[in-house]
């Protein structure tokens, strides 16, 4: 039974769910020491063939900590790069020695808002892991972006794809709740002009220009696409 818990689970066992599948702790922790398993933290054990794979170990030992912002990013297939740190968020007064210990970057937000578009997705390793979805992470980083990596925001903002892939209607959804929080929702209905205005800026076409040169991944996109992307989305999303 224990075997097919760690093929299962990739060769990474927790002792809760050993115990939750009826194995009392004392039989686990002698197959442990048989079978020469490693003990990766407390309650989780690692097979001698298993890749460690640090987000799902992360979350194991954290469950309140959630992949965002560039990391999620990266798992939703909108970064060129794994990021290093990983961004988590967790809610407000939120105390974990623990997490503090591991060396990624931290989020606090109100409590209501930690759990607003989470979801389920696969590790690169093939683990369960806990992320905000691709909406809720479009708006986090344009509400960090000061906080950014320049080159990872404009990666995930520009690339063509986003409009075909995005739920609308939570896009539209997380979109108003962050405006209602920033307190900007009077400037929503006027969009069009705001975005027609920044189309027709030199500084801001130059500074796209200065861009490209700098990242060879954004050579072929020109300007009029960057903005059309965008137009594209709010057209999709504000009513």
């Amino acid at each position: 039974m224990i075997e097919i818990l760690l093929v299962e689970n990739n060769g990474i066992l927790k002792t809760a769910d050993v115990v939750t599948a009826g194995i009392s702790k004392e039989t686990f922790y002698n197959y442990v020491k048989g079978a020469g398993l490693e003990k990766a933290a407390h309650g989780i054990y690692l097979s001698p063939t298993a890749w460690a794979d640090e987000m799902y170990l992360l979350q194991a030992q954290i469950p309140k900590a959630v992949y965002s912002h560039e990391t999620a990013l990266y798992l939703h297939d909108l970064a060129e790069m794994e990021p290093t740190p990983f961004t988590v968020t967790v809610p407000a007064n939120y105390n974990s020695s623990t997490l503090a210990k591991k060396g990624v970057k931290i989020v606090y937000v109100k409590r209501e808002w930690h759990t607003l578009g989470i979801c389920q997705m696969l590790s690169p390793a093939r683990h369960s892991i806990v992320v905000y979805d691709m909406e809720r992470t479009i708006c986090d980083i344009i509400r960090k972006r000061s906080e950014m990596d320049i080159s990872a925001f404009n990666y995930a903002i520009t690339i063509t794809k986003i409009p075909l892939k995005i739920d609308t209607k939570t896009l539209a959804f997380a979109l108003k709740a962050t405006c209602c929080k920033r307190n900007s929702e009077k400037v929503l209905p006027e969009y069009r002009r705001i975005l027609n205005e920044i189309q027709n800026n030199s500084t801001m076409q130059t500074f796209w220009y200065s861009y490209q040169k700098k990242n060879s991944y954004a050579a072929d996109i020109t300007w009029e696409t960057v903005m059309n992307s965008i137009q594209t989305l709010c057209d999709s999303c504000i009513c």
